[in-house]
């Protein structure tokens, strides 16, 4: 049939089979913050490579509340829109989540399980608290002892599985240290940190800054430049998920690589088996992580 040039009518098809042969990924939000996060444009890389692989499509939710989210994947589920779903995030409490559980949808989750309901469902994660413990472990071995971790407000699992690895990390080493939660935007994150750096009674200043992941990092270091705050030279910095933000910052900046696309990868592959009721492990995976240092730390000087 291909040495004819003939191209399958996929509409017609799926009137035949009941079957999309498209996958919808939901967002977590799609506002902007989100959308411009590098961790989830190489998610979605990960995911489009598998799923062209496999014959497939993808929708992707736009939604930028919870409601409209939750009202977004009903109709996408009673329109048969989509064959299956790969949720972008772990948060307690997920109303979409139980939505699926609901109406017996296939899906999987970019994410650790919370409760006992996820040890039927497949997640693909990385061990965001080791990342944690393994970021403050390398800053102490720098010499570092006091050390701020300043976290993105929210119910997520994974910042607060990074800020519990760093915490349990920094007592067991002594680390005099604080988990700050703020918003992602640039008024919280100076007044955060005038409050650390442009404070004159404060007798010990921190030498190192931990971000919870990119997007809020970026924040903090044009807060920092606009402090005359000088990275390494007054402050060092790191974060999680390697990107061109983190490798193009001034000065490039240390971080926990989560290999994003890898995950993105996994969970279409994952997805597409239970779609198709192939033999598939229902273990969860983990992608390792990696940290990349960079010049944005260095040794304490004695």
């Amino acid at each position: 049939m291909s040495d004819l040039g003939y191209i399958p009518n996929l509409t017609a098809r799926s009137l035949i089979t009941k079957k999309t042969k498209t996958i919808g990924i939901i967002l977590k939000s799609a506002s902007k913050d989100v959308r411009q996060n590098p961790f989830y444009s190489d998610v979605l890389h990960g995911i489009t490579q598998r799923c062209n692989e496999e014959g497939y499509a993808i929708k992707s939710t736009i939604s930028t509340s919870e409601e409209s989210l939750f009202q977004e994947v009903q109709g996408m589920i009673q329109t048969h829109a989509v064959d299956g779903f790969i949720l972008l995030f772990s948060k307690s409490n997920n109303v979409v989540k139980q939505l699926l559980i609901d109406e017996d949808v296939p899906f999987v989750v970019i994410g650790k399980p919370l409760d006992e309901k996820d040890q039927f469902i497949i997640h693909i994660d990385n061990d965001n608290e080791k990342a944690g413990h393994d970021l403050c472990s390398y800053l102490y071995h720098k010499g570092h002892r006091h050390i701020i971790f300043i976290n993105e407000s929210g119910q997520y699992a994974v910042t607060d599985d990074r800020s519990t690895g760093f915490r349990d990390e920094a007592r067991q080493r002594g680390i005099t240290h604080e988990i700050l939660e703020t918003e992602n935007n640039r008024d919280s994150i100076q007044t955060l940190l005038q409050t650390y750096f442009m404070n004159e009674g404060l007798s010990v200043r921190p030498t190192a800054i931990i971000s919870s992941d990119g997007v809020i990092h970026h924040t903090v270091l044009s807060v920092l430049y606009n402090l005359n705050i000088q990275i390494p030279t007054d402050v060092c910095t790191a974060t999680f998920n390697d990107s061109l933000l983190t490798e193009m910052g001034s000065p490039p900046q240390t971080t926990v690589n989560i290999h994003p696309v890898e995950l993105g990868n996994k969970s279409g592959e994952k997805i597409i088996q239970l779609l198709n009721q192939r033999e598939v492990s229902k273990d969860n995976l983990r992608i390792p992580t990696t940290i990349i240092e960079r010049e944005s730390t260095n040794n304490m000087k004695e």
